[in-house]
């Protein structure tokens, strides 16, 4: 496998093959922003580059929101857009939540549970996931204090790692622009 890295129209060839943009480029800029206005949504999965796998999946309905969101990201971190999902049961969760979202869940099918509220701890903020094999999972989920009385949104895990339409991928640049595909 080849990696290659593109800087001022350069090619440089390392280990690995890599096709991700940059976050700053135009490209990957405006398609996010023209997803935005259509469908008034997106979702964004950010994978942390040396955080032992820690990832981010979050919601944007703006796209300063989201502009912003990047400019707070360190060098490598993966961003990964999805133009749909299917993330789509959503709610505050309260009793009668709960028994909406085991009605309508199907066990094993890579189901994921989103908090759309920013959970803060000290200097620390997170949006809370989880992915959901069981309906037992899904209701202590849907329990734990990271989620009672919270708003979340519950579906099939979108496929993250095919290329496909409806998807778009950069990763956060270097300070001099160079684009290196983090270690997740």
């Amino acid at each position: 496998m080849k990696y290659s890295v593109s800087v001022e129209g350069s090619n440089f060839l390392f280990g690995w093959e890599c096709s991700y943009q940059s976050t700053t480029s135009p490209a990957f800029l405006s398609v996010v922003e023209s997803w935005i206005a259509e469908r008034g949504e997106v979702l964004a999965l950010f994978r942390f580059s040396r955080a032992a796998g820690n990832r981010s999946w979050e919601f944007f309905n703006s796209f300063d929101a989201f502009k912003k969101r990047l400019g707070e990201q360190r060098q490598e971190t993966c961003v990964i857009v999805f133009r749909e999902h299917d993330l789509t049961t959503r709610g505050l969760v309260d009793d009668a939540f709960i028994s909406q979202a085991l009605s309508v869940f199907q066990e094993r099918a890579d189901w994921m549970l989103v908090c759309l509220d920013k959970i803060t701890m000290g200097s620390a903020s997170w949006y809370h996931d989880n992915p959901i094999e069981t309906r037992e999972e899904l209701e202590e989920e849907l329990r734990d204090d990271f989620c009672f009385g919270k708003t979340v949104a519950i579906g099939k895990e979108p496929d993250w790692l095919e290329e496909r339409a409806g998807l778009i991928s950069a990763v956060v640049p270097h300070e001099d622009g160079t684009v290196v595909t983090g270690i997740y």
